[in-house]
């Protein structure tokens, strides 16, 4: 028996603003820019902009 992973996509967690707002929360008091430039692209493609 084989099993088979699917790549692990963040976005399909974010699936509400309640949730997208609560992890921009937590990013922005981390303070890392980096991590803040990928947290707004996942927020996007969650949103369905990409």
């Amino acid at each position: 028996m084989s099993v088979t992973f699917k790549p692990f996509n963040a976005a399909e967690l974010l699936d509400s603003d309640q949730v997208r707002l609560s992890h921009l929360s937590a990013v922005l008091e981390d303070g890392d820019m980096a991590e803040l430039k990928d947290t707004l692209a996942v927020i996007v493609e969650s949103i369905g902009l990409i």
